[in-house]
C-alpha cells in the first residue's frame, strides 16, 4: 500500500499568512482607492462652490436663474425667472449651461431640462457633471425650491466614501452640518448620525448644503 502524504502544520501556516498578506493588501488598496476618490469629490465641491460665487461676482445674479444669460452670456441661452432661487428643474439644468458657457467650469451642458426633479438625482451626461463613480450633480434649492441651495453629489458613490468625505468637509455625521445623506438614499446609507459602510450602501447620495 503507498503512503499517503498531507500537508504539514508549517505548510498550511504559511499558505494561510500569505493569504492574509493577499486579502490584506486587497483592503489596503480598495481604502487607498476609496481615499482618493473622496479626495477627488471634496475637490469637486470646492471647484463647483468658487465657479458659483466667481459667476455671482461677475454677473450679480445667479448660474440658471440668471434673466439676462442670452444677452449677456450667449445667444440662445436658457433664461431663468431672476427670483433667487433655483426652484424649477428648468432653472436646475440651466446652471451648469451658464457655468459652463461662462467659462467657470470645463464641459458644455445643454441646459435642456432633462434633470427629473429638484429633489432626486435624475438628469443625463450632456446636462449635468458626473461624480467620479457616474452619478449626476445637481443644484437646486431645497425644499421644494424654497430652502437653501444644495448642491446634490449624485448617486452610486459607496456610504464609506460619503463617510470620508463628511469628515473631511464638515462633521462626520449623516444628518447634521452642511454634509448629509442625501434623503431618497438615506435608508441603506447611514442610521440617523451613522453612515452604514457595509456592502448595502453601495448606491448612495449625499448633499453639500447652503452653496
Amino acid at each position: 500500500m503507498k503512503k499517503q502524504k498531507g500537508f504539514t502544520l508549517v505548510e498550511i501556516a504559511l499558505v494561510l499568512v500569505v493569504i492574509g498578506l493577499i486579502l490584506g493588501g486587497l483592503l489596503k488598496g480598495q481604502a487607498l482607492i476609496d481615499n482618493a476618490r473622496a479626495r477627488s469629490m471634496a475637490t469637486q465641491i470646492d471647484n463647483v462652490s468658487a465657479a458659483w460665487y466667481g459667476f455671482i461676482d461677475r454677473y450679480r445674479a445667479m448660474p440658471g436663474d440668471f434673466e439676462s444669460a442670452d444677452t449677456r452670456i450667449e445667444a440662445g441661452m436658457g433664461t431663468g425667472d431672476g427670483n433667487g432661487r433655483i426652484n424649477t428643474a428648468v432653472e436646475s439644468a440651466q446652471v451648469w449651461q451658464h457655468l459652463s458657457a461662462a467659462g467657470f467650469v470645463a464641459g458644455n451642458f445643454d441646459g435642456n431640462g432633462t434633470v427629473g426633479t429638484l429633489g432626486d438625482t435624475n438628469c443625463a451626461n450632456t446636462t449635468c457633471p458626473q461624480n467620479p463613480y457616474g452619478g449626476f450633480m445637481k443644484i437646486s434649492s431645497s425644499d421644494g425650491g424654497n430652502g437653501p441651495l444644495q448642491l446634490i453629489t449624485g448617486e452610486n458613490i459607496p456610504s464609506r466614501v460619503l463617510m470620508q468625505l463628511d469628515t473631511k468637509l464638515d462633521d462626520g455625521n449623516a444628518d447634521s452640518g452642511r454634509f448629509q445623506v442625501f434623503a431618497d438614499t438615506g435608508n441603506d446609507c447611514a442610521d440617523g448620525a451613522n453612515w452604514i459602510v457595509d456592502d448595502t450602501g453601495s448606491s448612495c447620495s449625499g448633499v453639500w448644503l447652503g452653496l
